[in-house]
């Protein structure tokens, strides 16, 4: 199976993205205001080279779901977060589900190309 350049640099991209995404919350979720701020920058990156209406979309949708899913799940004694700031989740988390949403959309999105 051949891969184009253009789908090739697409997954490059994601997989970077991905990473930075993974080590930040990784290394920061202990400092929260750093890491909102770090992540925020990064889905707003994400956002200037993917802003499809429906891009923008995936963000919203997994900004809202992803914490609401969060917070019932920890309110129930699923599992805790080192460092909560608000109804149990803390205050990076939209954003980093918000991320999760997007990359998760374009990820999809290279793979039915590669198909």
């Amino acid at each position: 199976m051949k891969v184009s350049k253009s789908v090739a640099k697409d997954i490059i991209l994601e997989v970077i993205l991905f990473a930075l995404w993974v080590g930040l919350v990784s290394t920061l979720y202990h400092n929260y205001m750093l890491l909102m701020g770090c992540l925020a920058f990064v889905l707003i990156v994400m956002l200037f080279l993917w802003h499809d209406k429906d891009d923008v979309y995936m963000v919203i949708a997994g900004a809202i779901i992803g914490p609401i899913a969060e917070i019932i799940c920890v309110n129930a004694g699923a599992w805790s977060y080192a460092v909560p700031n608000i109804f149990g989740i803390p205050y990076w988390l939209p954003f980093a589900w918000g991320a999760a949403g997007l990359l998760l959309k374009r990820a999809v999105e290279t793979y039915f190309k590669i198909k």
